[in-house]
């Protein structure tokens, strides 16, 4: 297909589902993708569908708490100190968001898009019949610590003011909820509407089904340029060749900064590379989907594997595993839950960049710059949860059709000036 009237840089979550969409409205859509299908950042993330995590990173007081941690390269958020003018206006940015007043407007569009989202899946594994892994038990969230759940007890006030449910639970409450916790918890927190997944499982059940409606999916394909022209993009070049589509969807995570600079596009996202272990599962683990607050580490059954996630860290696009950091996802688990110690060696493990925005809410949109250019990236922790979203956005625009959803909060030209 060398010339399809749209083409999809990115084979993830976000541009699987735009290509799913895109499909369905009845356009012909082509994936390239420098990796696997499936196999950047949707491949071993936590696989949370989290219409509960409607608060935007940037908020009130993560300033503060951040700053604690930024000397400790194995804390759940850390900054790689370097000289970097792009990191450094994008943390001025970060602070500013972080203000009360646009954190109760970043968390109204987040939730928007969550529940949305969340809505998509379950008739998306049902109707498409997707081998995924989808359950909806809902996402626990213990503390160990009467200050983490007097925290934790503020923001979830601030999400039942958002109609978000949230149900507060002692700790003998928790434990009879998820009996694997440890007895000696102070609480934790309940969002009985999330759910959760394989995300490669269901990457790679979607490319299929986009597939048979006649998408060309182009793994191992990477795009080394956009060329551009007074009326937009009119070349994307590949080490197997030049192609002319009639509109462009960048979904390609954090690479999307480096591509979209030469068509004179300057994207504030920053790459955050998270990890995780995977492990098999063993019997007294846990039934339900965890996060464990202090720690800010994800924890998630898979079937036969428990998949342990977590960190923020801000080095690049910079793949290496941190061993200190991989252990400091493990060791958070016997702090939380009534099982035996478990170890690095013990696990598969795995990391992945997400792309982060200063304010928290993802870019979805036409680029000024470029009219046949459409940005999907920015997602942050959520690029999994908003997916399908996304995905039926992205196609809406390129169809000419009202999207859905109020897109302005995720406009991508919304930090200019």
């Amino acid at each position: 297909m060398k010339h399809p009237d749209v083409i999809v840089v990115g084979g993830g979550v976000i541009g699987i589902c735009s290509a799913y969409f895109l499909a369905q409205s009845g356009h012909k859509v082509q994936v390239l993708d420098r990796g696997s299908i499936g196999g950047g950042s949707s491949f071993a993330n936590a696989g949370l569908i989290v219409p509960s995590h409607a608060t935007p990173l940037s908020r009130p007081g993560v300033i503060g708490a951040g700053l604690k941690w930024l000397l400790d390269p194995a804390s759940p958020f850390y900054i790689r100190p370097r000289l970097d003018l792009d990191l450094l206006a994008w943390l001025w940015r970060f602070y500013r968001a972080s203000r009360p007043a646009q954190t109760r407007r970043g968390l109204l569009a987040l939730h928007d898009l969550s529940t949305a989202s969340a809505e998509l899946f379950a008739r998306l594994v049902e109707t498409e019949n997707l081998d995924c892994g989808y359950q909806r038990h809902g996402l626990l969230m213990p503390c160990r610590t009467h200050a983490g759940f007097d925290a934790e007890l503020e923001d979830a006030a601030r999400l039942q003011a958002a109609s978000i449910q949230a149900d507060i639970l002692n700790g003998a409450q928790a434990k009879r909820l998820e009996p694997a916790l440890r007895s000696d918890l102070p609480g934790a927190v309940f969002f009985p509407e999330d759910a959760h997944l394989d995300p490669q499982a269901f990457v790679v059940a979607l490319a299929d089904r986009a597939a048979a409606l006649g998408v060309e999916l182009c793994p191992g394909e990477e795009v080394l340029r956009m060329r551009r022209s007074s009326g937009g993009v009119i070349q994307v070049e590949t080490a197997q060749g030049i192609r002319r589509p009639g509109t462009v969807v960048l979904a390609a995570g954090a690479w999307s900064v480096a591509l979209a600079r030469p068509l004179g596009l300057s994207l504030p996202v920053q790459a955050a590379k998270g990890y995780s272990l995977t492990y098999a599962k063993t019997k007294d683990g846990p039934a339900r989907p965890l996060l464990l607050v202090e720690d800010r580490v994800a924890v998630t059954p898979l079937g036969d594997r428990l998949r342990l996630a977590g960190t923020l860290e801000f080095s690049g696009l910079d793949l290496a595993l941190s061993r200190g950091r991989l252990e400091a996802v493990a060791a958070a688990l016997p702090r939380y839950l009534d099982v035996d110690p478990v170890t690095v060696e013990a696990a598969q493990p795995w990391a992945g960049l997400r792309p982060v925005t200063p304010d928290g809410l993802p870019l979805i949109g036409e680029a000024r710059q470029q009219k046949n250019l459409l940005v999907a990236t920015g997602h942050a922790m959520l690029g999994m949860a908003l997916g399908p979203v996304t995905g039926k956005l992205v196609a809406e625009m390129v169809s000419g059709a009202l999207p859905s959803l109020d897109v302005s909060p995720y406009q991508v030209n919304r930090f200019e000036g």
